[in-house]
C-alpha cells in the first residue's frame, strides 16, 4: 500500500503482476487489474 494520491504505485504494481492500493481518490482507471482499494476523501459535508 502507498499513502499517496498518485497512480504511480498502482502502475508499477500492474507492470509486475502485483496488487496495490492508494489514498484519497479512486485510481481504478489507471490499473484496473492491480487495484485493490483505498479510502476516498470527498470533503466536509454540511447540513
Amino acid at each position: 500500500m502507498a499513502y499517496q494520491d498518485s497512480p504511480a504505485t498502482l502502475q508499477a504494481a500492474a507492470e509486475r503482476g502485483a496488487k496495490a492500493g492508494g489514498n484519497d481518490s479512486d485510481m481504478t482507471r489507471f490499473a484496473p487489474d492491480a487495484y485493490l482499494t483505498n479510502p476516498v476523501w470527498y470533503g466536509v459535508l454540511s447540513m
